[in-house]
């Protein structure tokens, strides 16, 4: 293992805000599966492979009374996250630099054990102890998130692109060089690539660009490190009852539902129950899945198969979402909105399209579905919809379905609040995070903020002392000596025209920064 933490020192992998492992969103699958979790509040959490805690301190920073603890065979990576816990004086996490196959049984039990980015990627010993250590130190009703790559995708385009790769860099000495010739051999390809016509080779091309942008730590632990298994799911649950666990759900619902791969999947899988993880097999040959992020619990805990949604009314919504076109709340008919990746869905029931509206509105706040029924009936009263106003089991209905399309996310427990605009303040995680030099801060709803180099001459002053135009005027020396972060012309402009558009920029960055609730 004293390899393993030389590879991480020398290319940190690095940890950022895995938001499918946040234990609000484990929790409410834990929830609609017919589990009693503890809630995100007030819980203790396990982390394998926390790198330098980009994950957890996050959500330390937002649980005062939760309790986290990571481990990471990183010392380097484990000394740059601690860094960051004292700088914001936070005494509930605790980051270790250690081997797992060292790690006490006794630590436990934990409520949540987060294993992204680990299973596939290390020895068949250290892959065991994972599943050992959850069996031994998981709370009864407590909930493990394990991701690792899956056959029959990984085994494709990126298996393929793997081993050429790792040809490319077979001479190369350190990691650093390995990386740089994997990289000259993906120039090599896309050059080749270019002008190919079979589909095979358009797909090799949109992979090679796709890692061309990507970071050294990723390019050199997925694509050259010496481990990287994928599993058949099947292969998977067999490891899993060899420890006394059970899968409970994956947190992308959609793979396990027939009906997202087409009529004629579904009517095939409608014929017969079957073995139901033979039925997810297929399922996965079909949609050719090259990822999974399972949730697993105990043997014997009571499940349910499929998603309880009488119980999602008990849960708290979030959604960026905006109505693409103004909703038609007097009819059952289509209207589009727009999530925040560009993604497009249709909306059919009043009652929905007029709670989405109220969802989005609220952003980053949550809210449940007990609260949006009676405000969103309301709102289609008023527009002369009455007769959709008591259709909440069609609002149920769509909603459940806006769910598992990852339309709409779900949270254990809720949060309220605003930010003072007038004087606005960054949240301590993200000012701490900016001033040590992190490349991205966490949002409040745990997803990833690249920081640009306009936001680290401003996040200094958003410290709730300074009102727009104090803020403009400091940052005019700044932005003088890099104009280019305003436009190429902004060198030229008069001291006038400069500071209208920076308090234009300063504008739209304030928007984004309370948008994604990193102000006070």
């Amino acid at each position: 293992m004293d390899d393993t933490a030389s590879l991480y020192d020398a290319i940190p992998y690095g940890g950022s805000p895995v938001t499918e492992s946040h234990p609000g969103r484990l929790a409410a699958l834990g929830i609609l599966h017919g589990m009693r979790p503890a809630p995100a509040s007030a819980c203790r959490v396990l982390e394998l492979g926390a790198a330098n805690g980009g994950n957890l301190i996050p959500l330390a920073s937002r649980y005062p009374e939760s309790r986290f603890l990571g481990v990471d065979i990183s010392p380097g990576q484990v000394a740059s996250g601690r860094e960051l816990i004292a700088a914001l004086g936070l005494d509930n996490i605790e980051l270790l630099a250690g081997d797992l196959l060292e790690l006490a049984d006794t630590l436990g039990p934990f409520d949540y054990i987060l294993a992204h980015g680990l299973y596939s990627w290390v020895s068949v010993p250290v892959r065991r102890r994972i599943l050992e250590l959850v069996s031994r130190t998981l709370a009864p009703q407590g909930i493990a998130f394990v991701s690792f790559n899956a056959l029959p995708g990984w085994r494709g385009v990126r298996g393929a692109l793997r081993e050429m790769l790792r040809h490319f860099s077979r001479k190369a000495g350190t990691p650093r060089e390995q990386v740089a010739a994997a990289r000259s051999g993906l120039d090599f390809l896309i050059s080749g690539y270019g002008s190919a016509e079979v589909l095979e080779a358009r797909l090799l091309l949109h992979e090679c660009r796709r890692l061309q942008a990507a970071t050294d730590g990723y390019l050199f632990h997925e694509y050259l490190a010496p481990i990287n298994d994928p599993f058949l799911w099947v292969t998977f649950v067999e490891h899993l009852a060899e420890a006394g666990l059970v899968p409970i759900t994956d947190v992308d619902l959609a793979i396990a539902s027939p009906l997202a791969y087409g009529e004629t999947v579904a009517e095939t899988f409608a014929t017969g129950s079957g073995d139901p993880h033979e039925v997810a097999q297929r399922l996965d040959f079909i949609g050719n899945r090259s990822f999974r992020r399972s949730l697993i619990g105990h043997r014997g805990v009571a499940l349910a198969t499929e998603p309880m949604w009488e119980r999602l009314p008990e849960l708290e919504l979030i959604a960026q979402c905006e109505a693409e076109v103004p909703p038609e709340l007097r009819r059952s008919k289509p209207s589009p909105y727009l999530l925040a990746g560009g993604e497009r869905v249709m909306v059919h029931q009043p009652l929905t399209k007029a709670a989405l509206e109220i969802l989005g509105g609220s952003y980053p706040e949550t809210r449940s579905l007990s609260s949006l029924a009676p405000e969103a009936a309301e709102r289609v009263r008023r527009v002369g919809g009455g007769a959709f106003a008591e259709a909440f089991p069609d609002l149920l209905g769509e909603m459940a379905s806006l769910v598992v399309r990852g339309a709409i996310g779900v949270c254990g427990s809720g949060w309220r609040g605003g930010a003072d605009l007038v004087r606005p303040r960054l949240r301590p995680l993200a000012e701490a995070g900016i001033r040590l030099g992190w490349d991205h801060v966490a949002t409040l709803h745990h997803h990833r903020l690249p920081v640009d180099d306009f936001l680290r001459i401003l996040a200094p002053l958003l410290d709730g002392t300074r009102e727009l135009r104090q803020i403009v005027a400091e940052m005019v020396p700044g932005i003088r000596l890099r104009p280019e972060l305003l436009g190429g012309a902004a060198a030229r402009w008069s001291e006038a025209r400069l500071g209208t558009a920076l308090g234009k920029r300063v504008e739209e960055a304030l928007r984004l920064l309370g948008r994604q609730g990193l102000l006070i």
